[in-house]
């Protein structure tokens, strides 16, 4: 098993990873933003389904299904590597920061 990486390592690799991110160009950051958008609506989607077909049977419960169906969108929004302005904001971030020095 390989050792855990340390809190150095962890923060060079998310400077890295938030350069690259910073220096996409137009066409990509829109793309993977319009791809982002898609999944939250995905997303909702499976929210309202899960949540139509449970209720009749279990009542107030199937919000709960719903929100767990919700989730597979926010899966699929990591798993893809879109773009939120708010989703793994850390990256960025860390790339600023040690550009400021």
């Amino acid at each position: 098993m390989a050792d855990a990486p340390t809190p150095d390592e962890i923060f060079e690799r998310a400077v890295e990873e938030g350069k690259r991110r910073l220096d996409q160009s137009l066409l990509e950051l829109a793309s993977t933003s319009f791809i982002a958008g898609f999944t939250i609506v995905l997303g909702i989607v499976a929210l309202g389904i899960v949540e139509a077909i449970i209720e009749p049977q279990f009542g107030e419960v199937a919000k709960i299904g719903g929100a767990l169906a919700f989730g597979v969108g926010l899966v699929f929004l990591v798993i893809g590597s879109t773009e939120l302005f708010n989703e793994n904001f850390s990256d960025p971030a860390a790339a600023a920061v040690d550009r400021s020095g």
